[in-house]
């Protein structure tokens, strides 16, 4: 039992290390203004390495590239939980960052302190050499019977370049009780949920602060 759980640790070890793994992105438009901060969406665990969500109780997982200027930059995430098309935040969390890097989310079934339901949601902001943030949150739920839930997560179409300020959706996990489970975009999707954590990315130029 000993030597299992060892090699599983250090297959999490090398996860976590190796980071992302990029999804095909479509090339950038050459007429478009010089790019200062681009997110792409990526895939956390691919293969045989998503058998590794089930023994890490993850109920879902995404990954973002970062591309962004060797230059320091207060890059923002911002989760909110949406209910039935309306949001409400959950608090925003701040890192900075230089350089093009990795975001990467996780959600788990959790319980909150009176043990009603609720998701822990992980965001973590690394750089290519491992170092960075990472930021929890534990959210209360609504009661939604399992006969009729349906979940998925939701990413980015494709790239995607964020403005100096500006506030994007970049991430989600989505509940739906109709029935139904769509590949609806991101902000489709989460308009149609039950309920659903979304994460929002914002930044900004350090010196601006």
């Amino acid at each position: 039992m000993k030597r299992w759980c060892a090699g599983l640790f250090c297959v999490i070890v090398l996860v976590v290390l190796g980071g992302c793994h990029r999804a095909p992105t479509a090339p950038t438009d050459p007429g478009a203004p010089a790019r200062v901060v681009r997110v792409a969406p990526a895939k956390l665990l691919t293969g045989d390495l998503g058998r590794l969500s089930t023994h890490l109780d993850l109920t879902a997982t995404g990954c973002l590239r970062l591309d962004a200027p060797d230059e320091d930059l207060l890059f923002d995430l911002e989760p909110e939980l949406w209910e039935l098309g309306k949001p409400r935040s959950l608090g925003a969390a701040r890192s900075r960052v230089r350089g093009p890097g990795e975001v990467s989310f996780s959600v788990r079934e959790a319980h909150d302190s009176k043990g009603g339901r609720a998701y822990r949601l992980v965001a973590a902001v690394a750089a290519p050499s491992g170092q960075g943030t990472s930021h929890s949150y534990t959210v209360a739920v609504p009661e939604v019977s399992d006969m009729t839930q349906m979940s998925r997560a939701v990413d980015l179409a494709g790239p995607r370049e964020l403005a100096e300020g500006e506030s994007v959706p970049v991430w989600a996990f989505v509940v739906r009780t109709d029935g139904r489970m769509d590949g609806a975009p991101l902000d489709e999707a989460v308009k149609k949920a039950r309920w659903a954590l979304v994460v929002k990315a914002r930044w900004e130029r350090s010196e601006n602060r």
